[in-house]
């Protein structure tokens, strides 16, 4: 639902300690009666300042501002998009001016601040060294950047731009003025807030201020009407000296309701249309400034909806005039083009680069060398120079259309970013950042812009604020890597040692810490082809220090058999003991807690205890009347009697051990994983591609790590209800595809992701 805001404008204009009621260079309007779609609903207003020789202009100020508002109507596309458009028509023309009288004193330079406001979202675009104030309820936020505004347009090929973003509400005001005075200090003006527009005009003068062009614009909750406030001043008196209290109503005379008519009059008392009458300002003082800045489009700022996408500067490049079939501004001595004057001039740089060969060998050969010059050579030259000029012309013509489409890319990305931004609720907001993200993927598909990683960095970490994504900066942990046959299923960690499980071979790779990362060890031995072992392992564990036999890894086959497994020793071999009932002939993985083992036999239905870890003994079953489906368990954990299982599809079971008839073993199935971000809290995780591993992270943060494959994340649970808590992914892309195994190294704080035959460990942040 939009919410629409009436707009109050309010003209400030001191000359030599006289108030006026007009300001010369404002312009307020709304939309014409046929813009293009995407502009039907916005509201602009500019305030524009001239300073150089500002006589050199042949046409009235108010005459260029209807016609930059023309170019705002016309233009489709985005709001900057739009707005810019405005900036590189303005800079084409005074470049225009500046560069046909090239001694007539200081060159005419425009300050420019264009405002729009659509519903309650404010777009501010500021061209020169130019200031704003934002003020809302008990703050007032300046809005400059004199390093990154340049000195204004007119005066080099590129116009400079930066665009700022803010969601309005009622009261707000904002302050537009070319230049910044002692006593607009943040305390006074953040007294603007709620006050009538009489009392904000005798806030923002001064008795000391003999010279002042300045607008203010206040919102109130309404129906999107546009009402330009003038101050009731008579002729040749001043006003009232500053040191009276302001009157208790506004100090106005007339309330008109601004809009754009076709002819770009200016209408008054109350008139459909009306826009500020403006006329043309003569010679001012310089404005300070930096140069314009280069190229650059940067978004910065947190992810809250209060908090606006700053400095966001972009110089664009001039480019065809938007407004098809309107007459131009013309330039002092320039007369009316014509279609044909458009296509020469567009032709032009074609025709001097194959003009250009012809000059150059006119001047440095001989008046005689064509003379004596065969005619095969010249036939040759003839027909050689017109293709390779031609050629070289095609590539820059097609360079410059890249360069031009990358420009309308990075507009659309930074109207899409601004508004992820300006969302106030957050799953709107979320989704608006992902839109931003496909934006880029698909933009950088055809053209490559130096701003787009910035805005997906800002994308992607207003995303990780919302849905609490932790990221690991992962690096290669097998030097020199593993054989491409290759496929780790298991990892597991103990001491300095990392051990992984080949699913291809069911051999057991291990790697020893070094300084140059993990190292393969050639002489560990623990898979078939060894002495004894003759199938392959499935599932592999950390043996407990201080049990026997003395091993470091503790693996299964399928077959019943267990081996232990140590760096320097030969691999030792046992089998478990059957059940009573049934025989072990088609395990599909294991798990410990403390010093029990539980084995998973979907073929007898069951889970084995073997008590100790004594395989010698017969075990008992862990379920007792009640047993859940286990044929499509893809992993198993066991914490504090609870054993977990995940299921083929992701879903979970919790099954709680009791030796107790009348308090026997039960299970809950299937037990959702839940969320507990906000605006998705107590909500069922459907997670894009199943859950493949489960991990018991021990105390003193007892809770479940469970592997997503498709995103190589690791998601964080507490127990027994698995409620959401982070979730952890890679900062860069990783080689390989999708997750195969994890481990976590909770005393080092180390997790390690294996894709494939691509191993990886990070510091957990």
């Amino acid at each position: 639902m939009s919410n629409r805001l009436d707009l109050n404008i309010i003209p400030v204009c001191r000359r030599a300690g006289q108030d006026f009621p007009d300001l010369p260079g404002l312009y307020a309007a709304k939309p014409p009666r046929r813009p293009v779609r995407s502009r039907s609903e916005d509201r602009l207003m500019m305030m524009m300042s001239l300073t150089g020789n500002a006589s050199l202009l042949t046409v009235p100020v108010q005459q260029i501002l209807d016609d930059l508002a023309k170019t705002y109507y016309k233009t489709s596309g985005s709001v900057t998009s739009a707005l810019r458009s405005v900036a590189v028509r303005l800079n084409q023309l005074l470049l225009e001016v500046n560069l046909q009288n090239p001694g007539a004193g200081q060159p005419v330079l425009a300050l420019l601040s264009q405002l729009v406001i659509r519903d309650d979202q404010l777009y501010l675009a500021q061209s020169g060294p130019v200031h704003a104030y934002l003020v809302t309820r008990g703050q007032a936020e300046h809005i400059y950047a004199p390093d990154l505004q340049g000195r204004g347009l007119g005066l080099a090929e590129a116009a400079p731009v930066r665009f700022y973003h803010h969601t309005l509400g009622n009261n707000d005001t904002v302050l537009v003025s070319d230049q910044h005075y002692a006593t607009w200090e943040k305390e006074v003006l953040a007294g603007l807030y709620g006050e009538s527009p009489g009392r904000m005009h005798q806030r923002v003068l001064s008795r000391s201020v003999r010279d002042m062009r300045a607008v203010l614009l206040q919102t109130t909750t309404g129906s999107g009407a546009v009402n330009l406030l003038k101050l009731k001043v008579e002729p040749d008196k001043a006003p009232a000296p500053g040191g009276a209290d302001p009157p208790s109503q506004p100090a106005v005379s007339e309330a008109q309701p601004a809009g754009q008519e076709t002819g770009g009059t200016t209408a008054r008392q109350g008139a459909a249309g009306a826009v500020m009458a403006a006329g043309a300002v003569k010679s001012s003082s310089p404005a300070a400034g930096a140069p314009a800045a280069g190229t650059a489009a940067r978004a910065a700022g947190g992810s809250t909806a209060q908090k606006p996408l700053q400095q966001v500067t972009q110089t664009a490049q001039p480019g065809p005039d938007p407004q098809t079939g309107d007459p131009q501004p013309q330039a002092a001595g320039s007369a009316r083009r014509s279609p044909g004057d458009f296509f020469k001039q567009l032709l032009r740089p074609l025709v001097l680069l194959i003009q250009a060969p012809a000059a150059l060998l006119e001047r440095v050969m001989p008046q005689d060398t064509s003379e004596a010059m065969p005619n095969r050579t010249m036939a040759f030259v003839a027909l050689i120079v017109p293709v390779v000029v031609v050629s070289v012309a095609v590539l820059v013509y097609i360079r410059r259309g890249v360069e031009s489409q990358s420009q309308v890319v990075l507009d659309e990305a930074v109207e899409l970013a601004l508004k992820a931004q300006s969302e106030t609720d957050i799953l709107a907001k979320r989704s608006a950042w992902i839109d931003l993200v496909d934006y880029l993927d698909a933009a950088e598909l055809l053209y490559a812009f130096p701003e787009s990683q910035e805005l997906r960095d800002l994308a992607q970490g207003s995303l990780d604020d919302i849905d609490l994504v932790r990221r690991i900066e992962y690096q290669p942990a097998v030097y020199g890597g593993l054989p491409s046959s290759v496929n780790v299923v298991r990892m597991v960690t103990v001491d300095d040692d990392l051990y992984m499980l080949d699913g291809n071979s069911g051999n057991v790779y291990h790697a020893a810490l070094t300084e140059q990362g993990y190292v393969l060890d050639g002489t560990f031995l623990c898979g078939p082809g060894t002495l004894g072992v003759e199938n392959r392992l499935i599932d592999i564990m950390a043996w407990p220090v201080g049990f026997e036999p003395m091993a470091s890894l503790v693996a299964i086959d399928a077959q019943g058999n267990v081996v232990y497994c140590q760096p320097g020793q030969e691999p030792l071999i046992s089998e478990f003991a059957s059940p009573p009932t049934s025989s072990l002939s088609g395990l599909t993985g294991f798990t410990m807690d403390q010093s029990n083992l539980f084995l998973l036999d979907p073929q007898a239905n069951s889970v084995w205890i073997y008590w100790g870890s004594e395989t010698d003994s017969p075990p008992d079953p862990f379920f007792a009347d009640q047993i859940p489906r286990l044929d499509d368990v893809v992993d198993l954990m066991i914490a504090n009697n609870e054993l977990y299982l995940l299921h083929q599809d992701g879903q979970l079971t919790i099954c709680e051990y009791s030796s107790l008839e009348i308090a026997p073993t039960s299970c809950k199935e299937p037990v959702p994983f839940v969320d507990s971000r906000q605006a998705r809290e107590n909500m069922i995780i459907t997670p894009t591609s199943p859950f493949s591993q489960i991990l018991y992270n021990p105390p003193p943060d007892p809770s479940l790590f469970v592997l997503q494959p498709d995103s190589r994340s690791i998601n964080l649970f507490s127990l027994r209800t698995p409620t959401y808590q982070t979730q952890y992914q890679p900062i860069a892309q990783l080689e390989g595809n999708e997750a195969t195994a994890f481990a976590v190294d909770p005393i080092d704080r180390l997790m390690y992701l294996a894709l494939g035959n691509h191993v990886y460990y990070g510091r957990i942040p």
